[in-house]
């Protein structure tokens, strides 16, 4: 029995999620291309009618009530397929993401600990301004991963604010 990395298995299953995408797409695209084409059949009874080449009203009538109900039937498979398309993309990154901090253990910081903290007040203009605030140290723990965090030395962010630890990183020291 072989047994495959998870990312390999992951990458298959997302390869054929994509396949079945793309089918459905192409069958979409098909059921578009009837429906232009009755709708050009539709026209072209409708000048014949007008012309008055046609003397049988009954049959056109029953063509046109057959073409419609045909048409009717298209839409509502396309539209049950574009929903499905449409679930499956909403869906996908939803489980990844839900793995990943499922299986993710979390770093407990202590007091007394440098960090940065991300910034969360965005503005005009601060597009090359650095993303996180720091060095900061840990001033207190507080319940459900919040910490109180005080400002190291001169820099930009605030003096003392309180955080989440979704907002948090570890301060490098190494040089960059």
């Amino acid at each position: 029995m072989h047994v495959s990395n998870t990312s390999t298995l992951l990458l298959e299953k997302t390869a054929l999620l994509l396949n079945k995408l793309h089918k459905l797409e192409e069958s979409n695209l098909e059921k578009v291309d009837k429906l232009v084409k009755l709708e050009e059949n539709k026209c072209k009874t409708k000048k014949l009618k007008s012309s008055g080449r046609n003397a049988n009203k009954t049959s056109d009538s029953d063509q046109n009530q057959a073409i419609a109900k045909e048409k009717n039937d298209l839409l509502k498979q396309i539209d049950f397929l574009n929903s499905i398309i449409l679930d499956t993309k909403l869906k996908e990154p939803n489980k990844s993401k839900a793995h990943f901090v499922k299986k993710r253990k979390q770093h407990i910081y202590k007091k007394d600990e440098p960090v940065t903290i991300k910034r969360t007040q965005f503005r005009t203009r601060l597009k090359l301004r650095p993303n996180f605030y720091g060095p900061y140290l840990i001033k207190t723990v507080k319940p459900h991963d919040r910490y109180e965090v005080e400002k190291v030395g001169q820099h930009e962010g605030p003096h003392l604010t309180s955080t989440a630890v979704d907002f948090m990183k570890r301060w490098s020291t190494a040089d960059v």
